[in-house]
């Protein structure tokens, strides 16, 4: 099983850190104002670009815009945001020009939550106003992997959804699943994290970076994937 890798692509929400109650709060918010069922949008919203989430429910609106007062919403809502368990450590030891974002969230936003839980920024950030398409198309992570000067399948990512995972393993990456909602079944995926306290990693010759478990039990999840 592979664990050396040239550089991480991690996604932000549900992977570096936990915005389920901000977003299902800010969602049913809208959906209230605008007459929608939230469980029309429930399953739809989760590691999806909100401009994609609202044409998906609400067509007839301008998703453009309802996007963007949805995101700015969500970053007024941030005080009680908090990090996956072990990401903010994680990310800074890694080399600034070894790994990136990849998210749904727009730009401001990605970097609102970043800030919000005293994450670092990466150099290279996609965010999902920077895409043409929305995961799980693959060009989230081929964007990534661009910016670094790699090759998507020189990249590790980081996921917690199956539309996630899905546009990871369409780009090439290879996949650690953060938490435990998967379904998405794939031989790029190398194994499964609860938080980032389960692992670690060492950089190497050229620059590589080698995954290491912190546990008998997680070793297992690594070697399983």
């Amino acid at each position: 099983m592979r664990h050396q890798f040239k550089a991480f692509i991690f996604d932000l929400d549900g992977t570096l850190v936990d915005s389920a109650a901000i977003v299902e709060l800010v969602m049913r918010r809208w959906c209230r104002e605008n007459e929608i069922e939230y469980a029309l949008l429930e399953d739809s919203s989760r590691s999806s670009r909100t401009e994609d989430t609202v044409r998906s429910v609400a067509p007839h609106l301008d998703c453009k815009s309802e996007a963007e007062k949805i995101e700015a919403i969500e970053r007024e809502e941030l005080k009680n945001l908090k990090e996956i368990r072990g990401a903010s450590a994680f990310l800074e030891r890694l080399p600034n020009r070894q790994w990136a974002l990849a998210t749904s969230s727009d730009s401001l936003t990605a970097i609102a939550k970043l800030q919000a839980t005293g994450m670092p920024i990466p150099r290279v950030l996609i965010g999902g106003d920077q895409v043409d398409y929305g995961k799980p198309h693959p060009e989230a992570y081929l964007s990534a992997a661009t910016g670094l000067r790699l090759s998507a399948e020189d990249c590790l990512a980081f996921e917690d959804s199956d539309t996630g995972i899905s546009s990871a393993v369409a780009a090439g990456c290879s996949v650690m699943v953060v938490g435990t909602r998967r379904i998405t079944s794939s031989p790029q995926i190398i194994g499964s994290i609860v938080d980032f306290e389960e692992i670690d990693f060492v950089v190497g010759e050229c620059s590589s970076l080698t995954l290491t478990a912190l546990s008998r039990q997680n070793k297992t999840r690594l070697d399983k994937g």
